[in-house]
């Protein structure tokens, strides 16, 4: 083979391998877009107001909001734990510090107002049914209504079971919501995973949205919610971790 016909064949591979990675990208796209029409509605804002005591007397309030994923019929929603702590991620940062650890571990954070607001603005009088800190989670549901002739609107979730498998640099979609002040549009951010960590617990790192937020793979399938470490990073906690840890607040009352 002459050289000019190599660089011609050396030409039409680049050209080749460049349309398949074009088609390849152009369906993770369509699949992104076809999961935000389908599980937008899931994805909801909860707000709160932290009541704070602290030794002497101090106290103090702050309202916050922090996004959260519908997971069940019921309205049961899954938050970081630490979305209305502002306490919480510094008492990570201070853990070798056992001053400062252990002077804000002794600040008393109560949650208040407690509400889910959808898409539209309806906002639902809530309630944080339970608390796993070891994975990082929060779980609120929906009030039951002082007037039982209006109950509670019907809430899109997603469906948690068994958790798809990822490598290293799979690609994962990550579905959000703006603010009150960008009208509260779902959004959609492509990522892939950095690293799957499996000790001392399963963890996927390169989570593309932010705290809160579910994560699918490129298939559509549910990988799990992002919250966010001590050391900032992002990660994904596995939807059957996330289910498992759901159950005490999906148990009928007594």
């Amino acid at each position: 083979m002459t050289s000019q016909a190599l660089r011609a064949a050396v030409l039409l591979g680049a050209i080749l391998v460049g349309r398949a990675a074009t088609a390849d990208e152009a369906a993770v796209v369509a699949q992104a877009r076809e999961i935000l029409a389908q599980h937008q509605g899931s994805v909801v804002w909860v707000s709160a107001v932290a009541k704070m005591s602290a030794p002497g007397g101090r106290t103090g309030e702050q309202e916050s909001e922090a996004i959260g994923t519908v997971i069940d019929p019921s309205g049961l929603v899954v938050v970081a734990e630490d979305a209305f702590n502002p306490f919480a991620k510094i008492v990570k940062q201070f853990a070798g510090s056992v001053t400062g650890a252990a002077s804000l571990r002794e600040v008393k954070v109560d949650l208040t107002q407690v509400k889910i607001r959808l898409a539209d603005g309806t906002e639902i009088p809530a309630k944080v049914a339970l608390k796993d800190p070891d994975l990082g989670l929060a779980f609120v549901m929906p009030d039951k209504p002082a007037d039982a002739s209006k109950p509670n609107p019907q809430l899109p979730h997603l469906q948690l079971s068994e958790t798809p498998a990822v490598e290293a640099l799979d690609q994962v979609i990550s579905v959000g919501r703006l603010g009150k002040s960008l009208d509260s549009q779902a959004t959609l951010a492509l990522g892939r995973i950095t690293a799957v960590v499996k000790k001392p617990r399963e963890l996927y790192c390169g989570a593309p949205g932010a705290e809160g937020t579910p994560v699918f793979t490129t298939e559509g399938k549910l990988l799990g919610v992002t919250i966010t470490l001590a050391e900032g990073v992002s990660v994904v906690v596995p939807a059957s971790e996330v289910l498992g840890s759901a159950k005490p607040a999906l148990a009928p009352e007594e």
